[in-house]
This record gives structure tokens, sequence and C-alpha cells, in this order.
């Protein structure tokens, strides 16, 4: 998806695009920033829709993409930050819910 999505970035020549992403945790009822590097420093998440209709978790750490490898690096660590756990019905199931938001700004660089 990362390779993807930077391809078609550089195909854009007319428009400055920048990408900034979060990602959150549902479990338990509780939302849990991932990419928050203080484990110990907790925020209270909710889940918003702003005035545009998009959904945004403020309070989230949203941190800039600038390359694939920087997508892959926040997402791994990301997951690693995840608290998952086998259950009764599926020993790779988790009892949390992923997600991970990319936000594309785009400014054409014409029309401003």
């Amino acid at each position: 998806m990362f390779d993807e999505l930077f391809s078609l970035i550089d195909q854009m020549d007319n428009c400055e695009v920048t990408l900034t992403c979060y990602m959150v945790e549902l479990y338990l009822e509780n939302l849990s920033d991932l990419l928050r590097t203080k484990k110990n420093e907790r925020v209270n998440l909710d889940i918003k829709e702003n005035a545009h209709g998009m959904v945004v978790i403020p309070g989230a750490v949203e941190l800039e993409i600038t390359s694939v490898e920087e997508a892959n690096r926040i997402f791994n660590f990301g997951l690693e930050n995840r608290k998952t756990a086998s259950t009764n019905m599926n020993e790779y199931s988790s009892r949390s819910h992923l997600i991970f938001s990319i936000v594309i700004n785009t400014k054409n660089l014409q029309t401003k």
C-alpha cells in the first residue's frame, strides 16, 4: 500500500503533497495511542467528526510520513505497542481493533 501511495504522489507534478498518520487501538472500549513514545503518559482519546465530515482523534500523535521506509518504520513501531491476546475461538485473534489512518493534504501549485 505504501509503495502504491508514494508512486501515485510521484506522478502528481503540479501538487504539493504532505502525508501524516496516526495509529490507535480500541481495546476493552478504550482508545490507546500506539505512536506515543512515553508509555506511562496516558491521554484520553475519543473518535470525533470534524466540520468537513472527516473522522479525527484529537490528542493522538500524528507523524509526518516522507518515504515508504518511514511509513513502514512507523507502522511497525505501532504494531509493537499493540495489546494482543488469543481468544478461545481463535488463537490468532485479537480482542483489539487497529485504526491506522493516513491523512493526505494536497495543494495545487498553480491554483494554490
